[in-house]
């Protein structure tokens, strides 16, 4: 049922793959209190290898959806995009945002060990509480002296991997990263829609890419633009794997790629459970208006998991 037609997948289509992997072993590493950037990064490559050697899928290089003239829309966002703009102090969001990144690489747990706390007297603990202030912190167990950030993990979880890697001013990227991701999604989901217009796909990613409210996101630490990319292609893979099926493609790792995208979306922003009830639909619209059972069966599959 995986993949008995087709067995080839695109490059770029098994990077948002990874991504979304990636995303998610992260927020299960988090909850493991055992993250490590490098760790979960391994265990993303070996599991892909695992899956396209299981599977016996090709890697596809060539990609017809591009052009130049998309190459030529990426690199003017990115002239806009470039130095984003890194957030040290907290209280506002995209203060906690940077805050919650280095926490998750200090202590590689979702939560907070405050060692001078644990270390004071009980009557201590009492005046330390009354003469500080954490902002963006909540208490979690006072008795273990642990606090959370009640902030959604895969976009920190990113930065605090970027972090890692090149520096931990430079954390900040992982937003710029993202914030071109979304525009190839836009492209891809306005190419998807059309019928396969690329002049339309040009259009909408330009007008994304100049859009002023866009660029302003993709310059501070905040997960609308994050958020943006994983929605784009939950439905881009949905929507392409609906048309390949009408044309007798039945390509179920478009599916995959999709609930991926939808789950790693859930742990990015709490907004992502007002798509719940378009999940629900998809099952119940193809139920009343179409007659195609295999079809019906596939999409309960996809929106129950």
């Amino acid at each position: 049922l995986f993949m008995k037609e087709q067995k080839k997948i695109y490059l770029f289509d098994l990077l948002i793959l990874a991504i979304s992997v990636f995303s998610l072993l992260n927020v299960i590493l988090l909850a493991l209190e055992f993250f490590y950037p490098l760790l979960s990064l391994g265990i993303t490559i070996i599991l892909l290898i695992i899956g396209l050697f299981v599977f016996k899928i090709k890697i596809n290089i060539k990609d017809k959806r591009f052009g130049l003239l998309f190459l030529i829309v990426i690199l003017l966002a990115l002239a806009l995009r470039i130095s984003p703009n890194l957030y040290l102090t907290g209280g506002q969001d995209q203060g906690t945002y940077v805050s919650l990144s280095k926490q998750y690489e200090i202590n590689h747990s979702l939560y907070i060990k405050d060692g001078l706390r644990e270390s004071l007297s009980e009557n201590l603990k009492e005046i330390y509480d009354k003469g500080n202030v954490f902002l963006g912190l909540k208490f979690k167990d006072k008795e273990t002296s642990e606090y959370t950030m009640p902030f959604y993990p895969v976009f920190p979880s990113w930065m605090a991997t970027v972090g890692s890697a090149i520096g931990s001013d430079n954390r900040i990227y992982a937003l710029t990263f993202f914030s071109i991701l979304s525009i190839v999604g836009i492209y891809l989901l306005a190419y998807e829609i059309s019928g396969k217009n690329k002049k339309i796909g040009l259009l909408t990613s330009f007008l994304i890419a100049i859009n002023p409210l866009h660029v302003y996101f993709s310059r501070v630490p905040l997960t609308e633009v994050v958020s943006l990319a994983f929605l784009c292609f939950g439905f881009y893979y949905l929507i392409k794997f609906y048309n390949d099926y009408l044309n007798n493609k039945k390509n179920f790792l478009l599916l995959i790629l999709s609930l991926f995208s939808f789950t790693a979306l859930f742990y990015t922003r709490m907004s992502g459970i007002f798509f719940l009830p378009i999940i629900i639909l998809i099952p119940l619209l193809t139920f009343l208006f179409s007659k195609d059972k295999k079809l019906l069966k596939y999409f309960v599959i996809y929106s129950f998991s």
